[in-house]
């Protein structure tokens, strides 16, 4: 299986964000299991590795969650490599770090699991849409 090209703000592998959850299964398949986020106000789709959120009023793809063996490339490096990971950070000097979590503001990316606190999922890469990057860093979710 070939690694998930991010583009930020715009698309996580072959999910554009405002897509449908029908244009996201003609794609996909259908998922495996679904959810109802109430505090979010968002629906949640997973797809073996793969998360993909969808707002409540608006029903568009706003957020796709990679976790823990999922492969994915932002501009052509391995964010769960440690050395390209370094050069995320070099070339995005914005980028903070809230505990297990790093923000890469200037990409709508966030990559958690990589540093010295671990995750339950081991590792994962959220990737979002603008106003949903906006949403995620108020809330403090991650």
């Amino acid at each position: 299986m070939s690694a998930s090209q991010v583009v930020p703000f715009t698309s996580a592998g072959v999910f554009s964000f405002g897509m449908d959850r029908s244009e996201c299964s003609r794609l996909a398949g259908p998922p495996d299991s679904t959810r109802y986020n109430a505090g979010l106000e968002l629906h949640e789709e997973r797809r073996a590795s793969i998360q993909l959120d969808f707002g409540e009023h608006d029903q568009a793809l706003n957020c796709v969650w990679f976790l823990g063996d999922a492969s994915v490339r932002l501009e052509g490096l391995n964010p769960f490599d440690k050395a390209d990971l370094e050069t995320l950070k070099e070339r995005y000097p914005d980028t903070a770090e809230y505990g297990a979590y790093l923000h890469f503001p200037s990409l709508g990316v966030i990559v958690a699991g990589m540093g010295k606190k671990k995750l339950k999922e081991g590792r994962l890469l959220i990737s979002a849409s603008r106003e949903r990057y906006k949403f995620l860093r108020w809330m403090g979710k991650v």
